[in-house]
């Protein structure tokens, strides 16, 4: 108790930042994982809607390791999380160690993708690709403050 009778109040810390080190890249290993980074970003006083996004994105980003990176199966990827105090912002990579083979459907095959990127930029406030020599990591990060995206103008 501090002098005038009111307990003293320490301010939470934000949650630890998970972290999961070369899990096998199956899809039935990203889904426990996006749960847990809803949480953590929530935790961070994202909201729920912010936190989802979050979610997607990072989902996103390992499922196209699953399909582009390791097509025969086999493979592993990294996801490390940070909240950056000082850029009031939280991080997340998504590594592999895999080669990318990029197909394109043919637009009548029924085939869905092609779209994995473009809907993570759409998702995260800052989106950075690194081609690296044995694999490749996607770096996602969303400000602390929510601000509007930018939408395109109509003509471009």
């Amino acid at each position: 108790m501090s002098v005038n009778g009111s307990a003293n109040r320490v301010a939470a810390a934000p949650p630890d930042p998970p972290h999961w080190h070369e899990v096998p890249a199956e899809p039935g290993r990203l889904r426990p994982i996006c749960r847990a980074l809803t949480d953590w970003a929530s935790g961070n006083g994202f909201t729920d809607n912010r936190a989802e996004a979050v979610a997607l994105a990072a989902y996103e980003a390992m499922a196209n390791v699953v399909t582009h990176a390791y097509p025969d199966g086999g493979g592993v990827l990294s996801v490390r999380a940070a909240f950056r105090i000082e850029a009031a912002r939280i991080e997340i990579a998504v590594q592999d160690r895999g080669r990318w083979l990029i197909r394109a459907a043919p637009e009548d095959s029924g085939e869905h993708g092609g779209r994995g990127l473009v809907l993570i930029r759409s998702l995260a406030d800052h989106v950075e690709v690194l081609l690296e020599e044995v694999g490749t990591t996607v770096r996602m990060a969303w400000d602390v403050a929510e601000r509007a995206k930018p939408q395109p103008h109509p003509s471009a």
